[in-house]
Protein backbone atom coordinates (compact mmCIF):
# COMPACT_ATOMS: atom_id res chain seq x y z
CA UNK A 1 0.00 0.00 0.00
CA UNK A 2 1.46 3.77 0.03
CA UNK A 3 2.39 5.01 2.86
CA UNK A 4 2.31 8.78 1.56
CA UNK A 5 0.48 11.16 -0.59
CA UNK A 6 3.21 11.34 -3.45
CA UNK A 7 2.57 7.32 -3.44
CA UNK A 8 5.23 5.76 -2.66
CA UNK A 9 5.80 2.47 -1.56
CA UNK A 10 8.32 0.62 0.60
CA UNK A 11 8.81 -2.92 -0.11
CA UNK A 12 10.38 -5.63 2.73
CA UNK A 13 12.57 -8.59 1.62
CA UNK A 14 13.20 -11.62 3.41
CA UNK A 15 13.65 -15.18 3.69
CA UNK A 16 11.65 -17.69 5.20
CA UNK A 17 14.08 -17.81 8.03
CA UNK A 18 12.85 -14.78 9.57
CA UNK A 19 9.18 -13.88 8.63
CA UNK A 20 6.97 -13.52 11.67
CA UNK A 21 5.81 -16.87 13.03
CA UNK A 22 2.03 -16.45 12.79
CA UNK A 23 2.63 -16.68 8.80
CA UNK A 24 4.78 -19.97 9.61
CA UNK A 25 1.57 -22.00 7.77
CA UNK A 26 3.06 -21.28 4.59
CA UNK A 27 6.44 -22.94 5.09
CA UNK A 28 5.50 -25.29 7.60
CA UNK A 29 2.99 -27.77 8.30
CA UNK A 30 3.15 -27.89 11.73
CA UNK A 31 2.81 -23.97 12.15
CA UNK A 32 1.77 -22.87 15.51
CA UNK A 33 -1.31 -20.89 13.87
CA UNK A 34 -2.54 -22.48 10.99
CA UNK A 35 -5.70 -20.57 10.73
CA UNK A 36 -4.21 -17.34 9.52
CA UNK A 37 -5.25 -15.49 6.39
CA UNK A 38 -4.10 -13.13 4.09
CA UNK A 39 -6.38 -10.95 1.41
CA UNK A 40 -5.57 -10.72 -1.58
CA UNK A 41 -4.14 -6.92 -2.46
CA UNK A 42 -7.13 -5.09 -4.26
CA UNK A 43 -4.18 -3.89 -7.52
CA UNK A 44 -5.05 -7.22 -9.08
CA UNK A 45 -8.17 -8.78 -10.86
CA UNK A 46 -8.31 -12.46 -9.78
CA UNK A 47 -10.88 -15.05 -11.24
CA UNK A 48 -12.00 -15.35 -8.04
CA UNK A 49 -11.90 -13.34 -5.34
CA UNK A 50 -12.55 -14.60 -1.46
CA UNK A 51 -11.90 -11.54 0.79
CA UNK A 52 -13.24 -11.02 4.46
CA UNK A 53 -16.40 -9.06 3.20
CA UNK A 54 -17.51 -11.99 0.66
CA UNK A 55 -16.68 -13.42 -2.24
CA UNK A 56 -16.22 -11.75 -5.99
CA UNK A 57 -16.52 -13.15 -9.39
CA UNK A 58 -14.11 -12.07 -12.53
CA UNK A 59 -15.92 -14.41 -14.61
CA UNK A 60 -19.40 -15.37 -14.17
CA UNK A 61 -22.35 -17.38 -15.59
CA UNK A 62 -23.50 -13.99 -17.39
CA UNK A 63 -19.46 -14.20 -19.13
CA UNK A 64 -19.94 -18.12 -20.56
CA UNK A 65 -19.41 -18.27 -24.50
CA UNK A 66 -21.30 -21.35 -25.72
CA UNK A 67 -18.98 -24.38 -26.99
CA UNK A 68 -20.07 -25.76 -30.52
CA UNK A 69 -19.08 -27.44 -33.41
CA UNK A 70 -16.71 -24.55 -35.10
CA UNK A 71 -14.65 -24.38 -31.69
CA UNK A 72 -13.85 -27.55 -32.38
CA UNK A 73 -10.07 -28.40 -34.31
CA UNK A 74 -10.21 -30.75 -37.32
CA UNK A 75 -6.88 -32.36 -38.75
CA UNK A 76 -6.94 -32.79 -42.20
CA UNK A 77 -4.36 -35.11 -44.18
CA UNK A 78 -4.31 -34.81 -48.29
CA UNK A 79 -2.15 -35.95 -51.22
CA UNK A 80 0.73 -33.36 -52.01
CA UNK A 81 2.63 -34.64 -54.61
CA UNK A 82 3.38 -38.32 -52.91
CA UNK A 83 3.74 -37.45 -49.42
CA UNK A 84 0.83 -35.98 -47.40
CA UNK A 85 0.32 -32.36 -45.85
CA UNK A 86 -1.56 -31.49 -43.01
CA UNK A 87 -3.86 -28.78 -42.12
CA UNK A 88 -6.26 -27.49 -39.80
CA UNK A 89 -9.89 -26.54 -40.73
CA UNK A 90 -13.11 -25.20 -38.80
CA UNK A 91 -15.07 -28.18 -37.85
CA UNK A 92 -18.10 -26.01 -39.03
CA UNK A 93 -17.87 -24.57 -41.90
CA UNK A 94 -14.59 -26.66 -43.17
CA UNK A 95 -12.67 -23.63 -44.09
CA UNK A 96 -8.74 -24.13 -43.40
CA UNK A 97 -7.35 -22.22 -40.78
CA UNK A 98 -3.28 -23.40 -40.71
CA UNK A 99 -1.36 -25.07 -42.06
CA UNK A 100 0.73 -27.96 -40.26
CA UNK A 101 3.19 -29.17 -42.59
CA UNK A 102 2.92 -29.16 -46.71
CA UNK A 103 4.68 -32.71 -46.79
CA UNK A 104 5.51 -34.78 -44.12
CA UNK A 105 7.80 -36.43 -46.22
CA UNK A 106 5.66 -39.97 -46.46
CA UNK A 107 2.49 -40.80 -47.78
CA UNK A 108 0.07 -42.33 -45.10
CA UNK A 109 -3.77 -42.76 -46.10
CA UNK A 110 -5.75 -41.93 -43.16
CA UNK A 111 -4.59 -40.42 -39.58
CA UNK A 112 -5.90 -40.32 -36.40
CA UNK A 113 -4.95 -38.68 -33.03
CA UNK A 114 -4.84 -41.28 -29.85
CA UNK A 115 -6.77 -39.86 -27.19
CA UNK A 116 -4.24 -40.28 -24.57
CA UNK A 117 -1.68 -37.91 -25.49
CA UNK A 118 -3.02 -36.10 -28.59
CA UNK A 119 -0.34 -36.73 -30.96
CA UNK A 120 -1.47 -37.71 -34.77
CA UNK A 121 -0.83 -41.40 -36.42
CA UNK A 122 -0.74 -43.20 -39.78
CA UNK A 123 1.03 -46.13 -41.67
CA UNK A 124 2.94 -45.40 -44.83
CA UNK A 125 1.68 -46.55 -48.35
CA UNK A 126 3.37 -46.75 -51.51
CA UNK A 127 1.81 -47.04 -54.86
CA UNK A 128 -0.98 -48.37 -53.21
CA UNK A 129 -3.00 -48.46 -56.06
CA UNK A 130 -0.50 -50.45 -58.13
CA UNK A 131 1.71 -53.39 -57.98
CA UNK A 132 2.89 -52.45 -54.78
CA UNK A 133 5.59 -52.55 -52.80
CA UNK A 134 7.99 -54.53 -50.17
CA UNK A 135 6.16 -55.26 -46.81
CA UNK A 136 9.30 -53.23 -44.89
CA UNK A 137 8.54 -50.13 -47.33
CA UNK A 138 5.12 -49.79 -46.00
CA UNK A 139 2.89 -49.77 -42.80
CA UNK A 140 5.38 -47.92 -41.25
CA UNK A 141 3.99 -46.75 -38.22
CA UNK A 142 4.50 -42.72 -37.84
CA UNK A 143 3.64 -40.37 -34.94
CA UNK A 144 3.31 -36.91 -36.46
CA UNK A 145 3.79 -33.99 -34.35
CA UNK A 146 0.47 -31.45 -34.84
CA UNK A 147 2.36 -28.60 -34.37
CA UNK A 148 4.80 -28.98 -37.30
CA UNK A 149 4.05 -32.31 -39.14
CA UNK A 150 7.69 -33.78 -37.92
CA UNK A 151 8.06 -37.34 -37.73
CA UNK A 152 8.79 -37.84 -33.96
CA UNK A 153 9.00 -41.50 -33.54
CA UNK A 154 12.29 -42.41 -35.86
CA UNK A 155 14.83 -44.52 -34.85
CA UNK A 156 18.78 -43.73 -34.38
CA UNK A 157 19.11 -44.70 -38.24
CA UNK A 158 16.13 -42.79 -38.80
CA UNK A 159 13.58 -45.32 -39.67
CA UNK A 160 10.36 -45.59 -38.01
CA UNK A 161 8.72 -48.71 -36.30
CA UNK A 162 7.06 -50.96 -38.68
CA UNK A 163 3.70 -53.31 -38.36
CA UNK A 164 5.29 -56.99 -38.80
CA UNK A 165 3.02 -57.60 -41.62
CA UNK A 166 4.43 -59.65 -43.96
CA UNK A 167 2.16 -60.69 -47.73
CA UNK A 168 1.76 -64.44 -48.96
CA UNK A 169 -0.10 -65.86 -51.50
CA UNK A 170 -0.62 -69.48 -53.29
CA UNK A 171 1.42 -70.47 -55.54
CA UNK A 172 -1.19 -71.97 -58.08
CA UNK A 173 -0.38 -75.45 -56.82
CA UNK A 174 -0.90 -75.31 -53.39
CA UNK A 175 2.01 -74.20 -52.22
CA UNK A 176 2.85 -70.80 -50.27
CA UNK A 177 5.37 -68.20 -51.40
CA UNK A 178 5.93 -64.47 -50.41
CA UNK A 179 3.75 -62.06 -52.63
CA UNK A 180 6.24 -58.98 -50.70
CA UNK A 181 4.23 -56.79 -52.45
CA UNK A 182 2.68 -54.75 -48.51
CA UNK A 183 -0.53 -54.37 -47.06
CA UNK A 184 -1.77 -51.10 -47.42
CA UNK A 185 -3.90 -48.73 -44.88
CA UNK A 186 -6.98 -47.30 -45.31
CA UNK A 187 -8.40 -46.28 -42.20
CA UNK A 188 -6.87 -46.16 -39.15
CA UNK A 189 -8.70 -45.66 -35.65
CA UNK A 190 -7.84 -45.75 -31.65
CA UNK A 191 -11.02 -46.96 -29.66
CA UNK A 192 -11.39 -49.07 -26.27
CA UNK A 193 -13.10 -52.45 -27.42
CA UNK A 194 -11.59 -53.04 -23.43
CA UNK A 195 -10.39 -50.90 -20.47
CA UNK A 196 -6.66 -50.51 -22.42
CA UNK A 197 -6.42 -48.34 -25.26
CA UNK A 198 -6.16 -50.36 -28.60
CA UNK A 199 -5.27 -49.64 -32.25
CA UNK A 200 -7.30 -50.63 -35.74
CA UNK A 201 -6.63 -50.49 -38.85
CA UNK A 202 -8.34 -51.42 -42.20
CA UNK A 203 -5.99 -52.19 -45.55
CA UNK A 204 -6.18 -54.03 -48.90
CA UNK A 205 -3.89 -56.06 -50.96
CA UNK A 206 -2.46 -54.02 -54.30
CA UNK A 207 -4.99 -53.94 -57.04
CA UNK A 208 -2.57 -55.43 -59.68
CA UNK A 209 0.34 -56.90 -57.99
CA UNK A 210 3.31 -58.09 -59.53
CA UNK A 211 3.70 -61.21 -59.83
CA UNK A 212 -0.54 -61.48 -60.52
CA UNK A 213 -2.45 -63.45 -58.05
CA UNK A 214 -3.41 -66.92 -59.36
CA UNK A 215 -7.19 -66.95 -60.38
CA UNK A 216 -9.20 -68.30 -57.75
CA UNK A 217 -6.43 -68.96 -54.99
CA UNK A 218 -5.74 -67.59 -51.56
CA UNK A 219 -5.95 -64.82 -50.96
CA UNK A 220 -9.49 -64.90 -53.25
CA UNK A 221 -10.94 -61.35 -54.32
CA UNK A 222 -13.64 -61.19 -51.08
CA UNK A 223 -10.23 -61.37 -48.53
CA UNK A 224 -8.21 -58.92 -50.53
CA UNK A 225 -10.05 -55.54 -49.45
CA UNK A 226 -11.41 -54.40 -46.19
CA UNK A 227 -9.69 -56.43 -43.88
CA UNK A 228 -9.42 -55.14 -40.47
CA UNK A 229 -6.26 -55.44 -38.31
CA UNK A 230 -5.23 -54.80 -34.50
CA UNK A 231 -2.26 -53.53 -33.75
CA UNK A 232 -0.25 -51.95 -30.63
CA UNK A 233 -0.78 -48.40 -30.23
CA UNK A 234 2.98 -47.49 -29.57
CA UNK A 235 4.91 -49.83 -31.69
CA UNK A 236 2.51 -49.98 -34.80
CA UNK A 237 2.79 -54.01 -34.29
CA UNK A 238 -0.20 -56.10 -35.65
CA UNK A 239 -1.21 -58.29 -33.10
CA UNK A 240 -2.78 -61.44 -34.44
CA UNK A 241 -3.51 -63.58 -30.84
CA UNK A 242 -4.94 -65.73 -30.46
CA UNK A 243 -5.15 -67.01 -33.35
CA UNK A 244 -2.43 -69.21 -34.69
CA UNK A 245 -1.39 -68.05 -38.38
CA UNK A 246 -2.19 -69.18 -41.61
CA UNK A 247 -0.75 -67.74 -44.78
CA UNK A 248 -3.28 -69.55 -46.99
CA UNK A 249 -6.21 -68.51 -45.70
CA UNK A 250 -7.98 -65.16 -45.50
CA UNK A 251 -5.66 -62.15 -46.27
CA UNK A 252 -3.11 -64.74 -46.48
CA UNK A 253 -0.58 -62.83 -44.10
CA UNK A 254 2.04 -64.06 -41.36
CA UNK A 255 -0.61 -61.60 -38.59
CA UNK A 256 -4.22 -63.15 -38.56
CA UNK A 257 -6.66 -60.73 -39.67
CA UNK A 258 -9.52 -59.64 -37.25
CA UNK A 259 -11.86 -59.99 -39.56
CA UNK A 260 -13.17 -58.77 -43.10
CA UNK A 261 -15.35 -56.57 -43.52
CA UNK A 262 -18.09 -57.22 -46.11
CA UNK A 263 -19.52 -53.99 -47.99
CA UNK A 264 -20.97 -55.95 -50.90
CA UNK A 265 -24.56 -56.29 -49.47
CA UNK A 266 -27.66 -57.65 -51.99
CA UNK A 267 -27.94 -60.39 -53.81
CA UNK A 268 -25.39 -60.76 -55.97
CA UNK A 269 -22.61 -59.65 -53.36
CA UNK A 270 -23.56 -62.66 -51.11
CA UNK A 271 -22.86 -60.85 -47.98
CA UNK A 272 -22.31 -63.51 -45.49
CA UNK A 273 -23.93 -61.25 -42.48
CA UNK A 274 -26.25 -59.03 -43.81
CA UNK A 275 -29.95 -59.55 -44.01
CA UNK A 276 -32.05 -57.18 -46.41
CA UNK A 277 -36.03 -56.82 -46.24
CA UNK A 278 -38.76 -54.45 -46.56
CA UNK A 279 -40.58 -52.55 -44.19
CA UNK A 280 -43.02 -54.81 -42.79
CA UNK A 281 -45.55 -52.51 -43.59
CA UNK A 282 -46.92 -50.03 -46.28
CA UNK A 283 -49.44 -47.14 -44.91
CA UNK A 284 -51.24 -45.64 -48.50
CA UNK A 285 -52.04 -41.47 -47.25
CA UNK A 286 -54.20 -41.56 -50.27
CA UNK A 287 -56.37 -44.35 -49.67
CA UNK A 288 -55.76 -44.96 -45.87
CA UNK A 289 -54.95 -47.96 -46.46
CA UNK A 290 -52.04 -50.37 -44.48
CA UNK A 291 -50.78 -53.25 -46.32
CA UNK A 292 -48.51 -55.64 -45.08
CA UNK A 293 -45.28 -56.65 -46.79
CA UNK A 294 -44.26 -59.41 -44.23
CA UNK A 295 -46.71 -61.82 -43.44
CA UNK A 296 -47.21 -64.73 -40.91
CA UNK A 297 -46.03 -68.18 -42.51
CA UNK A 298 -43.67 -65.85 -45.45
CA UNK A 299 -40.68 -68.13 -46.40
CA UNK A 300 -37.45 -67.31 -47.22
CA UNK A 301 -33.97 -69.08 -47.83
CA UNK A 302 -29.88 -68.83 -46.89
CA UNK A 303 -27.80 -70.14 -49.64
CA UNK A 304 -24.73 -70.31 -46.76
CA UNK A 305 -22.28 -72.48 -48.55
CA UNK A 306 -22.93 -70.90 -51.96
CA UNK A 307 -22.00 -74.49 -54.06
CA UNK A 308 -24.42 -75.25 -56.33
CA UNK A 309 -26.67 -78.85 -55.77
CA UNK A 310 -26.38 -78.26 -51.50
CA UNK A 311 -29.37 -77.31 -49.65
CA UNK A 312 -30.38 -74.07 -48.34
CA UNK A 313 -31.65 -73.22 -45.14
CA UNK A 314 -34.97 -72.44 -45.18
CA UNK A 315 -36.73 -69.53 -42.43
CA UNK A 316 -40.34 -68.97 -41.87
CA UNK A 317 -42.16 -65.52 -40.49
CA UNK A 318 -44.18 -66.53 -37.53
CA UNK A 319 -46.13 -63.23 -36.79
CA UNK A 320 -48.58 -64.55 -34.59
CA UNK A 321 -52.29 -62.95 -34.29
CA UNK A 322 -52.33 -59.70 -36.40
CA UNK A 323 -54.86 -56.98 -34.91
CA UNK A 324 -55.31 -53.84 -36.73
CA UNK A 325 -56.76 -50.75 -35.18
CA UNK A 326 -58.56 -48.25 -37.36
CA UNK A 327 -58.56 -44.52 -36.42
CA UNK A 328 -59.85 -40.99 -37.19
CA UNK A 329 -58.83 -38.59 -35.46
CA UNK A 330 -61.15 -36.41 -37.73
CA UNK A 331 -64.09 -37.72 -36.17
CA UNK A 332 -62.72 -38.61 -32.65
CA UNK A 333 -61.84 -41.60 -32.87
CA UNK A 334 -58.13 -42.38 -31.97
CA UNK A 335 -56.09 -44.35 -29.62
CA UNK A 336 -55.71 -42.81 -25.91
CA UNK A 337 -53.71 -44.21 -22.89
CA UNK A 338 -55.95 -46.60 -21.41
CA UNK A 339 -58.22 -48.06 -24.13
CA UNK A 340 -58.42 -51.48 -23.87
CA UNK A 341 -59.80 -54.53 -26.43
CA UNK A 342 -60.68 -58.10 -25.15
CA UNK A 343 -59.42 -60.81 -27.68
CA UNK A 344 -60.05 -65.06 -26.66
CA UNK A 345 -61.44 -63.34 -23.18
CA UNK A 346 -58.21 -61.81 -22.27
CA UNK A 347 -57.81 -57.81 -22.03
CA UNK A 348 -55.65 -55.58 -23.14
CA UNK A 349 -54.73 -52.13 -22.50
CA UNK A 350 -52.93 -49.19 -24.45
CA UNK A 351 -50.03 -47.46 -22.25
CA UNK A 352 -48.37 -44.43 -23.83
CA UNK A 353 -47.02 -42.73 -21.12
CA UNK A 354 -47.16 -39.58 -20.10
CA UNK A 355 -49.02 -37.04 -22.89
CA UNK A 356 -48.54 -33.56 -23.28
CA UNK A 357 -52.24 -31.69 -24.02
CA UNK A 358 -51.73 -28.70 -26.46
CA UNK A 359 -54.80 -26.57 -26.74
CA UNK A 360 -53.31 -23.91 -29.28
CA UNK A 361 -54.72 -24.40 -32.67
CA UNK A 362 -50.98 -22.87 -33.53
CA UNK A 363 -48.04 -21.55 -32.78
CA UNK A 364 -48.83 -18.31 -32.56
CA UNK A 365 -50.90 -19.24 -29.41
CA UNK A 366 -47.70 -20.45 -27.92
CA UNK A 367 -46.06 -17.82 -25.11
CA UNK A 368 -42.62 -18.14 -24.14
CA UNK A 369 -42.26 -19.76 -20.53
Amino acid sequence: MPVDEAGSYLIAVTNETVIPAEMDQFYNAAAPNPLLRLEPINSVDRVVEERFDGTSLFVDNESLVPYFLGDVVLFVSADSGGQTSVTTVDGFTGQQETIVSGGIGSNVEDVALRPDEGFMYGFTVVNAAGAGAPDTTVGNYLRISTGDGSIMNLDAQGNPPDDGVSTFQDDGLGGEVPSDHGMHYDAIVFGRPSPALTGFVVGHRPDNPVPPFPVGTAPVDTDRRNILYQFHIDTGEALSNPQAPDTLSGAATNIVERGILDTLGGPTGLARKLLLAPEATVYDTVADFTTSQITDGLLFYIDDDNIPGTPSFEFEFNGGPEIFYDMDAENGFFLRDGDSFSLDTLNFEFTTGPVFVVTADNGAGLTDG
